[in-house]
């Protein structure tokens, strides 16, 4: 059994892993009392095999953390009592006697006692004995995440399920997964689309990347983000197995420091109409980066090395004058060590919301 071990729902994400574990109990909220929007995103699937749920499982504890810290402030506002057609989700799991669990939302009625109590909300995939609608209870202490779904389709909280819509586990035979269309915004398109046209003249370049960064908006969202930026870059090669780029980083003083890579999409162009076809070749990476801004203001280079063929592939001199707002950003140092989950993922669905589509 090494195909199917879950399978994350997009609003509202559900996970089912066929693992061995322990423990459960859950909550209910009458059925007619639940709304979700019509606009609200729709379910998708995604397979995860049995050997890699323990590496899914670490990448989720940032998240959950984040949901346990901020459960509180949005149980106190369904204990006040929110408004027409907002409905509160704990999302949790739910055992069976063969050892297996699923990871369910339970659309709450009651909180007493550190004890939620409501009905599961989400299909049953995988657990037995178990089916949606049910009522179930459960300590709070169980809670994996939360999430208050509004009428006009946008919600709050669900911490752990918009990491899962992004979410890549590099599995299968070939850990390359490669779309017919791009994740990238319009303006990175339309420069491609100019710089291609530069260059026709001269026929095909072997390879190319350029760049674009998004900075913090704000004191608050500086700290939040630990004085962090994100580059996003956009590789194009003639050659596929260039790709994915092996590696982003900064070279200042003599010293390489390697960029952390928070989400990649590859692409292959199927038209050989447009100008960047011709010039940059079919295949394309766009990929998102952690840039910490101290070294965008420090003299140096942003380099790249290709899987193949060029390493030392230089994107941009750093050190060039930023704008008056992120220049009074940096006069006063992150006191974080690392960006705030819940943030980060806030900043890039703004700044880069086409990675998310």
């Amino acid at each position: 059994m090494n195909e199917i071990i879950m399978k994350i729902r997009s609003f509202i994400t559900q996970i089912a892993f066929v693992i061995t574990l322990s423990t459960f109990v859950f909550s209910q909220r009458p059925a007619p009392e639940i709304y979700v929007a019509p606009n609200a995103a729709k379910d998708q699937t995604i397979e995860i095999r049995r050997d890699e749920t323990a590496k899914l499982n670490e990448a989720i504890k940032p998240y959950i953390e984040l949901a346990k810290k901020s459960y509180d402030k949005a149980k106190d506002s369904f204990l006040k009592g929110l408004p027409t057609k907002q409905s509160f989700f704990i999302t949790t799991r739910l055992h069976d006697k063969e050892g297996r669990y699923e990871q369910v939302f339970v659309a709450v009625s009651e909180i007493r006692a550190s004890v939620i109590k409501g009905i599961i909300a989400s299909d049953i995939q995988l657990v037995s004995g178990f089916k949606v609608g049910d009522k179930y209870s459960f300590p709070e202490s169980d809670l994996i995440d939360w999430t208050i779904s509004k009428p006009d389709g946008s919600e709050e909280g669900n911490f752990v399920g918009k990491f899962l819509d992004t979410y890549q586990s590099n599995h299968g035979d070939d850990a390359t997964v490669w779309r017919n269309q791009p994740a990238t915004p319009e303006r990175m398109s339309q420069r491609i689309e100019e710089t291609a046209l530069k260059y026709q003249d001269r026929g095909p370049v072997g390879r190319g990347i350029l760049y674009d960064i998004g900075y913090p908006n704000g004191d608050q969202e500086y700290a939040a983000l630990a004085g962090n930026a994100i580059v996003q870059i956009t590789a194009l090669t003639q050659d596929r197995d260039e790709l994915p780029v092996a590696r982003v980083y900064v070279l200042i003083d003599g010293k390489e420091t390697q960029l952390k890579q928070i989400k990649s999409v590859l692409s292959e162009q199927v038209s050989n109409k447009s100008s960047s076809f011709k010039v940059f070749g079919a295949y394309r990476e766009d990929a998102l980066y952690i840039l910490p801004i101290k070294f965008r203001m420090s003299a140096g280079e942003l380099m790249a090395d290709f899987a193949k063929n060029k390493t030392g592939f230089r994107l941009a001199v750093l050190g060039a004058p930023v704008s008056e707002d992120v220049a009074k950003l940096v006069l006063k140092p992150a006191k974080n060590a690392n960006p705030d989950a819940g943030v980060l993922d806030a900043f890039i669905r703004r700044e880069f919301p086409s990675f998310f589509q």
